[in-house]
């Protein structure tokens, strides 16, 4: 009695093999996912932005193979949804412009001011632009600092509507060798 496989079942035998193989490749196929690596999901304002993505599926490099739509507009802030497709897969990312930079204050006249004790200050003021939100001049906060009694502080501070902040500082000194300017 022969208890082995006849020859005569070897086709069934392969094709039953090759049916479970194409059943396991179309399983993978289907529930497998791209993953997608980035260093980084955020941009500058007006900086370059350029797509980091790699992507892999089943340990193999398909970023080249890859679809991606979507478009990052960095001259203006927000959140932008990029989509990167491989056959019937997709991942969605974001990618966020925000603004890290923070304004400029221009102190109108010199940063270091002596005076004679008979002279009268008259202050100048600042001036103040953001790369994002423009003139800020009118949101400057202003701080007097007694460093001694011969020497003052002015301090000017402000922030954007991102939260940057900026400050500087105008140093005034009295002293009394100084001929007055009256």
């Amino acid at each position: 009695m022969n208890v082995g496989h006849h020859w005569s079942d070897k086709p069934r035998l392969l094709k039953f093999l090759a049916g479970v193989i194409i059943f396991i490749i179309l399983v993978l196929f289907i529930f497998s996912q791209i993953h997608i690596k980035t260093n980084n999901n955020f941009v500058n304002y007006n900086e370059h932005f350029v797509d980091d993505m790699e992507a892999s599926w089943f340990w193999i490099d398909i970023t080249k193979y890859v679809k991606v739509s979507g478009r990052v507009d960095t001259s203006k802030i927000g959140d932008y949804l990029m989509e990167y497709s491989f056959l019937n897969h997709k991942v969605q990312r974001y990618i966020h412009v925000r603004d890290l930079e923070p304004p400029i204050i221009f102190i109108i006249g010199s940063k270091k001011i002596t005076l004679s004790s008979m002279d009268d200050y008259e202050e100048l003021g600042v001036s103040v632009w953001d790369n994002y939100d423009g003139d800020l001049t009118d949101k400057v906060t202003t701080e007097v600092k007694v460093i001694d009694s011969n020497q003052i502080q002015i301090i000017y501070s402000v922030r954007d509507n991102y939260g940057n902040l900026a400050s500087a500082i105008r140093e005034i000194k009295i002293d009394p060798e100084v001929v007055s300017s009256k």
